[in-house]
């Protein structure tokens, strides 16, 4: 009988789309007519479910944006409403590559999904190209080898902070600090001699931006000096 529970309580389980996993997922999803994409994992394929409705029922923000998001290459996108008067909408698709346009892809993916007669508007992000020049100080005790590799190590925390930032999310230099303080027990200090936005030099403080403008590092060279 303990068996016949344990089963029982598994199954049970399985039967709502917050704790279903697997095929079972899939057949919830089937009834909603939201199949799994090729690789989606349980999590992002249990949101688009949980969504679904939503987006059947199109000309709403869900709709729009799952229309978006659906091109592959587009990480992550931005609504803005009444961006231009009553009856407006602004689209802002953020892409993994950002030499690519996929203007004319998203107006395509959310033909079916917007209202008539509203204006739609569709922009890349404005992006703020950032440079950095950082001078570590670094414990005697460590040989040049070590030096060269936290100073790469550094280097990669930096970017990976700016590159993790969203669209309209501004540069905070506590956050900033405290990811290049952590990359080794060996840095005792640090200072920027140099950091500029858009070959613009700033003061090394926090730095905000528009809703549609996104930090990103420079595609130059030399945008990331460490010394």
């Amino acid at each position: 009988i303990a068996d016949f529970y344990k089963t029982l309580s598994v199954n049970h389980m399985q039967s709502f789309v917050t704790t279903a996993t697997g095929t079972y997922l899939d057949a919830i999803g089937t009834m909603l007519n939201c199949t799994r994409k090729v690789d989606e994992s349980d999590d992002d394929y249990r949101k688009r479910i949980c969504h679904q409705t939503l987006s059947l029922a199109k000309a709403n923000g869900t709709s729009i944006r799952l229309a978006v998001l659906s091109i592959d290459g587009v990480e992550d996108v931005v609504i803005k409403k009444y961006s231009h008067g009553p009856g407006s909408l602004t689209i802002v698709p953020v892409t993994s590559d950002i030499s690519v346009n996929r203007i004319s892809e998203v107006e395509e993916a959310i033909s079916d999904v917007v209202s008539c007669g509203e204006k739609i508007i569709i922009k890349s992000p404005t992006y703020k190209y950032v440079k950095f020049n950082i001078n570590l100080s670094v414990s005697s005790t460590v040989d040049d080898v070590d030096k060269q590799n936290i100073k790469t190590e550094v280097r990669q925390a930096i970017m990976k902070y700016i590159n993790s930032l969203r669209i309209g999310e501004p540069i905070m230099i506590n956050e900033l600090t405290q990811r290049i303080m952590q990359v080794d027990d060996a840095i005792i200090n640090y200072s920027c001699d140099v950091f500029s936005i858009n070959n613009q030099r700033c003061l090394y403080i926090n730095q905000g931006c528009r809703w549609d403008e996104k930090f990103i590092i420079s595609p130059d060279a030399n945008a990331i000096v460490i010394s």
